[in-house]
């Protein structure tokens, strides 16, 4: 029970829940509709701009956003007074790191379009905060993860922690060597750096010791060596000072994905199929473009050794490494994102310093220059050539995979991995397998690689790779040289594997509902599973084979109920693999352990690892859209069948009866196998 108010006359009010029974949980679970397609998966902002795209004529849409660009040219004039009174207020750091910004516009139009988060202008104005606990901003959901020290805990150990970090460090390579004097001293020639200092020089100039140091090092990206400089704030522990309070609300590729279908769709719906086109802006240098609250530059200080000799740098922009700068950032990201929708009715996404926007072929030529002009205007710099610009095109590039919208006037989208991605991959993997041993930096990489390669509709084969490589940092034991090699070879298979998705527009998007439960009692395995997809509705039991269970028993010791569980959902994904392709799916499952194993793709134990990864084989020749959701076990029906008790799960529930799923000797022999 929780309590939830006392009244006057001392009666104390609670409130509590009440279980669904099995057959009223079924029932409401036949109502709920997918993640992707839940009303609220796109911005009430995006669905206008989407009605206004569609039920608008190319010429009169072209003319109002050409109408907002001027008027925005009109009030940036009006407002150079206030825009000047402002800037004499800022700190001189926060001034010279944003200058070309205008201030007062970006307020001014943000205030006129009664934007939710106005915080985002402090942050512009005085600096983005490195430590500390700043206030939830208003539009996004809390999620409160508290600093691990104080700020006055970070600044007493500084000294410190400073003195260890520099006796720590390796020497760099000719080529890291350079990197990072040519990338360091560009960033002071463009002010976002101050030095090089030495460290006394700058203890005089921030007048405390008391200053945390970033070492700074290098990655270099891909077969063209991309140099990636990073701040590490996390071994500064500038990052265990800061507390963030809320859930970062970024639009991914499954975002972007969900805006061509609701453009196409609107569209079908008028009578007039869309001929859909698509481009990314980039802005450059993004987290470069912000500055750092000045009285956190004590925390902002970077630093690498050279020939043994340290030297110093402050820095006024952004680090790229502290978590502060990623919520200061993205805030603002998501405040250029809502007045590029709005001024020009723009179909777009924010994800970090990118744009993707979404346009009807006609249209596209008049709002790529309206976006430019609005990133202009209140001062963003963005790509305008190189590599990182490209026209509007019916095949684009969003976050690493490219879509091609070509098949939309039949109804249907292509979505698959960059060839240059696959390519980046295939060489690192291969790079690793020869070298024997993994670093942490080269996991991080892929890391974060494969996490881009992963969601509803780019697919979902990989993300049981995600975070295999990072527990094999470090280890050069000849079993580890092995376990590697195997990882690499099957890794590479995968990416080399994975084929394009096509996605119809006007398909199926009821989901099949699933529940599994599996029963360990008195050393007897067994399982059950409730299938239901539209009008079908059938009832399974499930054999847990004995040789499975005696491999459980022996890699994972007494308690095998969660290898069960995830085994049940394995056998109904295999059983109905041509049936789920395609489809949407929510699968409800009542053991925590396995259900979180499915949305992680990964668990501590190795034949819960082995069984997510038979998951994540289906997936590459039969994909689906799986969400994997919580049900009490009192209210889970697939209880009954896994107990035995079909004929009372047919009566209750009115279920088909489909007999047993039996578990192939192929199965047992491939999990005992990933799990060895």
């Amino acid at each position: 029970m929780e309590e939830t108010t006392t009244r006057p006359t001392g009666r104390q009010l609670y409130k509590y829940g009440v279980w669904h029974s099995p057959a009223e949980f079924l029932e409401k679970a036949q109502q709920v509709r997918h993640p992707v397609d839940a009303d609220n998966f796109l911005h009430e902002a995006t669905k206008a701009a989407i009605d206004k795209v569609i039920n608008t004529d190319v010429t009169s849409l072209a003319k109002q956003r050409l109408a907002a660009i001027f008027n925005l040219r009109r009030l940036h004039s009006e407002m150079a007074s206030e825009e000047v009174a402002i800037r004499r207020g800022m700190h001189q750091h926060v001034s010279s790191c944003t200058r070309p910004k205008s201030v007062a516009l970006f307020s001014k139009i943000l205030s006129q379009l009664d934007y939710w988060d106005m915080g985002v202008v402090d942050l512009l104005r005085d600096g983005v905060p490195l430590v500390g606990l700043q206030e939830a901003p208003i539009g996004y959901k809390k999620n409160l993860i508290p600093a691990t020290m104080t700020e006055e805990e970070l600044l007493s150990s500084a000294l410190y922690r400073r003195k260890l970090l520099m006796g720590d460090h390796r020497d760099w390579t000719a080529e890291e060597q350079q990197a990072l004097l040519d990338t360091t001293s560009d960033e002071v020639t463009r002010g976002f750096l101050e030095g090089p200092y030495s460290e006394d020089e700058m203890t005089v100039l921030l007048e405390t010791d008391q200053w945390s140091l970033n070492p700074r090092f290098v990655l270099f990206q891909g077969a063209s060596r991309k140099v990636r400089i990073i701040d590490d704030a996390k071994k500064s522990c500038v990052n265990d000072a800061y507390s963030s309070t809320v859930k970062l609300q970024l639009q991914d590729v499954d975002y972007v994905a969900s805006m061509v279908v609701e453009l196409a769709r609107a569209a079908s719906a008028t009578g007039r199929p869309a001929e859909l086109m698509g481009k990314t802006f980039d802005l450059s240098k993004a987290y470069k473009q912000l500055a750092v609250l000045p009285e956190h530059h004590k925390h902002s200080v970077v630093g690498f050794p050279i020939k043994g000799k340290w030297q110093f740098y402050r820095s006024l922009s952004l680090p790229f490494g502290c978590t502060g700068n990623v919520y200061g950032f993205v805030r603002i990201s998501q405040a250029i994102w809502y007045i590029i929708t709005r001024l020009l009715h723009c179909v777009c996404a924010h994800y970090f310093d990118d744009f993707p926007v979404v346009e009807n072929s006609a249209g596209c030529r008049v709002l790529s220059s309206a976006v430019s002009a609005v990133l202009d205007i209140l001062g963003w710099t963005h790509a305008k050539d190189g590599d990182k610009t490209f026209p509007f095109s019916s095949v684009f590039d969003v976050l690493g995979v490219t879509f091609d919208l070509k098949p939309i006037p039949e109804g249907a989208f292509v979505i698959s991995n960059k060839p240059s991605r696959i390519e980046k991959l295939g060489k690192m993997i291969a790079t690793i397998r020869s070298q024997g041993f993994i670093t942490y930096a080269q996991a991080s990489e892929l890391q974060g690689l494969l996490n881009f390669a992963v969601g509803y509709f780019s697919g979902k084969s990989l993300k049981h790779l995600v975070s295999a490589f990072v527990p094999m940092v470090g280890d050069r034991t000849p079993l580890g040289v092995q376990l590697l090699k195997s990882l690499c070879d099957y890794s590479q298979f995968m990416i080399n594997n994975l084929p394009p998705r096509r996605h119809e527009v006007h398909g199926n998007t009821k989901p099949v509902i699933i529940f599994t439960d599996g029963a360990w009692e008195q050393g007897r395995a067994s399982a059950g599973a409730v299938v239901v997809d539209g009008d079908d509705r059938f009832a399974f039991t499930i054999e847990v084979p004995q040789r499975l269970v005696s491999h459980w028993l022996d890699k994972a010791g007494e308690q095998i109920i969660s290898q069960i569980e995830l085994w049940a959902l394995v056998l109904v994904k295999w059983t109905f693999k041509d049936r789920f392709t395609g489809r949407r799916i929510v699968a409800w499952i009542d053991n925590e352990a396995a259900r979180a194993c499915t949305i992680k793709a990964s668990s501590p134990s190795p034949t819960m690892r082995a069984l997510a990864r038979v998951i994540g084989d289906l997936e590459v020749s039969f994909p689906s859209m799986t969400w994997y959701e919580r049900v009490c076990s009192f209210s889970n029906p697939s209880d009954l069948p896994s107990r035995g008790n079909v004929r009372q799960a047919l009566v209750d529930y009115f279920l088909e009866d489909r007999g047993m799923i039996q578990g192939s000797s192929i199965f047992v022999k491939v999990l005992k196998n990933f799990a060895s």
